[in-house]
Protein backbone atom coordinates (compact mmCIF):
# COMPACT_ATOMS: atom_id res chain seq x y z
CA UNK A 1 0.00 0.00 0.00
CA UNK A 2 1.56 3.45 -0.74
CA UNK A 3 0.74 6.57 1.42
CA UNK A 4 0.28 9.54 0.81
CA UNK A 5 2.64 12.35 0.34
CA UNK A 6 2.21 14.25 2.94
CA UNK A 7 2.76 17.68 1.81
CA UNK A 8 -0.46 16.30 -0.31
CA UNK A 9 -2.52 16.93 2.98
CA UNK A 10 -1.86 20.52 3.73
CA UNK A 11 -5.62 20.82 4.95
CA UNK A 12 -4.98 17.75 7.27
CA UNK A 13 -2.52 19.87 9.58
CA UNK A 14 -2.99 20.15 13.14
CA UNK A 15 -4.41 23.43 13.60
CA UNK A 16 -3.50 24.78 17.13
CA UNK A 17 -0.94 24.52 20.55
CA UNK A 18 -1.01 20.70 21.74
CA UNK A 19 -3.16 20.93 24.55
CA UNK A 20 -1.57 19.25 27.89
CA UNK A 21 -3.80 21.27 30.24
CA UNK A 22 -7.54 21.83 31.05
CA UNK A 23 -9.36 24.14 28.05
CA UNK A 24 -13.05 24.71 27.29
CA UNK A 25 -14.54 25.79 24.06
CA UNK A 26 -16.38 24.47 21.08
CA UNK A 27 -14.78 22.22 18.62
CA UNK A 28 -14.07 23.59 15.28
CA UNK A 29 -12.30 20.33 13.59
CA UNK A 30 -12.02 16.48 13.38
CA UNK A 31 -9.18 15.39 11.74
CA UNK A 32 -9.16 11.26 10.84
CA UNK A 33 -5.96 10.74 8.70
CA UNK A 34 -3.76 7.83 7.69
CA UNK A 35 -0.81 10.37 8.49
CA UNK A 36 -2.13 10.56 12.40
CA UNK A 37 -2.16 7.10 14.76
CA UNK A 38 -5.52 8.94 16.57
CA UNK A 39 -8.03 11.20 15.74
CA UNK A 40 -7.66 14.82 15.85
CA UNK A 41 -9.83 17.23 17.51
CA UNK A 42 -9.56 21.25 17.29
CA UNK A 43 -10.95 23.19 19.86
CA UNK A 44 -11.68 26.81 20.06
CA UNK A 45 -11.38 28.64 23.24
CA UNK A 46 -13.75 31.40 24.16
CA UNK A 47 -10.92 33.71 23.66
CA UNK A 48 -10.27 32.23 19.87
CA UNK A 49 -6.91 30.55 20.65
CA UNK A 50 -6.61 26.89 18.99
CA UNK A 51 -5.64 23.90 20.92
CA UNK A 52 -4.83 20.16 19.18
CA UNK A 53 -5.52 16.97 20.93
CA UNK A 54 -6.07 13.15 20.08
CA UNK A 55 -7.66 10.16 20.83
CA UNK A 56 -7.77 6.70 20.22
CA UNK A 57 -11.24 6.17 19.49
CA UNK A 58 -11.06 2.21 19.33
CA UNK A 59 -9.83 2.66 23.31
CA UNK A 60 -12.20 5.28 24.06
CA UNK A 61 -15.41 4.74 22.09
CA UNK A 62 -17.48 6.65 24.61
CA UNK A 63 -15.40 9.98 24.41
CA UNK A 64 -15.08 9.70 20.86
CA UNK A 65 -18.89 9.19 20.43
CA UNK A 66 -19.82 12.58 22.39
CA UNK A 67 -16.75 14.42 20.74
CA UNK A 68 -18.99 13.76 17.63
CA UNK A 69 -21.85 14.78 18.96
CA UNK A 70 -20.94 17.83 20.70
CA UNK A 71 -19.13 18.73 17.44
CA UNK A 72 -22.31 17.96 15.43
CA UNK A 73 -24.29 20.22 17.46
CA UNK A 74 -22.20 22.88 18.29
CA UNK A 75 -22.32 22.03 22.27
CA UNK A 76 -19.52 23.65 24.57
CA UNK A 77 -16.97 20.98 25.71
CA UNK A 78 -14.28 20.72 28.63
CA UNK A 79 -10.40 18.76 27.48
CA UNK A 80 -7.83 17.82 29.56
CA UNK A 81 -5.05 16.30 27.79
CA UNK A 82 -1.76 14.75 28.91
CA UNK A 83 1.79 16.06 27.72
CA UNK A 84 1.10 14.00 24.37
CA UNK A 85 -2.26 15.71 23.57
CA UNK A 86 -4.18 12.73 24.51
CA UNK A 87 -7.30 13.59 25.56
CA UNK A 88 -7.43 12.24 29.49
CA UNK A 89 -11.33 13.81 30.07
CA UNK A 90 -13.87 15.63 28.94
CA UNK A 91 -17.41 17.00 29.64
CA UNK A 92 -20.14 18.18 27.21
CA UNK A 93 -22.88 20.52 28.03
CA UNK A 94 -26.60 21.48 26.57
CA UNK A 95 -26.33 24.78 23.67
CA UNK A 96 -27.09 27.33 26.10
CA UNK A 97 -24.72 26.35 28.85
CA UNK A 98 -21.54 27.64 29.76
CA UNK A 99 -18.50 25.72 29.35
CA UNK A 100 -18.88 22.91 31.41
CA UNK A 101 -16.39 21.74 34.54
CA UNK A 102 -15.00 18.27 34.56
CA UNK A 103 -16.16 18.02 38.51
CA UNK A 104 -19.33 16.37 39.66
CA UNK A 105 -19.56 17.57 43.24
CA UNK A 106 -23.43 17.61 43.03
CA UNK A 107 -26.02 15.18 45.26
CA UNK A 108 -25.30 11.97 44.68
CA UNK A 109 -28.86 10.83 42.92
CA UNK A 110 -30.22 7.50 45.05
CA UNK A 111 -34.11 8.11 44.10
CA UNK A 112 -36.06 8.84 41.32
CA UNK A 113 -35.69 12.83 39.99
CA UNK A 114 -37.08 14.42 36.73
CA UNK A 115 -35.31 17.47 35.09
CA UNK A 116 -32.95 18.12 32.19
CA UNK A 117 -29.25 16.93 31.82
CA UNK A 118 -27.12 19.65 31.58
CA UNK A 119 -23.63 17.62 31.56
CA UNK A 120 -22.22 14.12 30.81
CA UNK A 121 -18.92 13.49 31.91
CA UNK A 122 -16.20 11.03 30.81
CA UNK A 123 -13.04 11.75 32.47
CA UNK A 124 -11.17 8.14 33.97
CA UNK A 125 -10.39 5.58 31.94
CA UNK A 126 -12.38 2.36 33.05
CA UNK A 127 -14.50 4.46 35.61
CA UNK A 128 -17.88 5.55 35.61
CA UNK A 129 -19.33 7.91 32.83
CA UNK A 130 -21.42 10.93 34.80
CA UNK A 131 -24.49 12.30 34.15
CA UNK A 132 -25.56 15.66 35.79
CA UNK A 133 -29.32 16.25 36.35
CA UNK A 134 -30.94 19.48 36.84
CA UNK A 135 -34.61 19.88 38.59
CA UNK A 136 -37.04 22.50 38.18
CA UNK A 137 -36.29 23.76 41.78
CA UNK A 138 -32.34 24.02 39.81
CA UNK A 139 -30.61 21.48 42.67
CA UNK A 140 -28.35 19.33 40.74
CA UNK A 141 -27.58 15.63 40.80
CA UNK A 142 -24.71 13.21 40.02
CA UNK A 143 -25.16 9.44 38.55
CA UNK A 144 -23.11 7.32 37.29
CA UNK A 145 -23.07 4.44 35.06
CA UNK A 146 -20.35 2.24 33.93
CA UNK A 147 -18.97 1.40 30.33
CA UNK A 148 -18.54 -2.24 30.43
CA UNK A 149 -22.97 -2.56 32.01
CA UNK A 150 -25.00 -4.87 29.46
CA UNK A 151 -27.53 -1.37 29.45
CA UNK A 152 -24.54 1.21 28.60
CA UNK A 153 -25.37 1.51 24.75
CA UNK A 154 -28.14 2.34 25.00
CA UNK A 155 -29.33 4.36 27.95
CA UNK A 156 -25.91 6.34 27.34
CA UNK A 157 -27.82 7.25 23.80
CA UNK A 158 -30.87 8.26 25.82
CA UNK A 159 -28.65 10.54 28.10
CA UNK A 160 -26.99 12.23 24.76
CA UNK A 161 -30.19 12.46 23.17
CA UNK A 162 -32.07 14.34 25.85
CA UNK A 163 -28.53 16.24 26.55
CA UNK A 164 -28.65 17.69 22.52
CA UNK A 165 -32.26 18.02 22.85
CA UNK A 166 -33.12 19.58 25.92
CA UNK A 167 -35.82 16.93 26.35
CA UNK A 168 -36.97 16.17 29.80
CA UNK A 169 -36.26 12.96 31.37
CA UNK A 170 -36.69 10.86 34.33
CA UNK A 171 -33.78 9.44 36.24
CA UNK A 172 -33.81 6.77 38.36
CA UNK A 173 -30.30 6.22 40.70
CA UNK A 174 -29.46 3.20 42.96
CA UNK A 175 -27.88 2.67 46.13
CA UNK A 176 -23.99 3.91 44.81
CA UNK A 177 -25.71 6.54 42.92
CA UNK A 178 -25.72 4.28 39.39
CA UNK A 179 -28.36 4.65 36.73
CA UNK A 180 -31.16 1.71 37.61
CA UNK A 181 -33.48 3.31 34.71
CA UNK A 182 -33.91 6.20 32.38
CA UNK A 183 -37.19 7.44 30.74
CA UNK A 184 -37.00 10.67 27.91
CA UNK A 185 -39.84 12.91 26.80
CA UNK A 186 -42.92 12.91 28.51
Amino acid sequence: MQRKNASSNVPLVRGGVLLKDVRGGFLTRIIDSNEFEAVNYVLRCEDGSLYCCQLDIAVYENRNNLLMMAFDYGLPVTLSGDENGNITGLAVARSNAPLPSLNCGFLKLQDSRTGMVVRIVDKNQGAAITYVLQTEDGARYCVNMWPNQDTFDNRNVLFMMALRTNMAVTVSGGLHHEVTAIAVGS
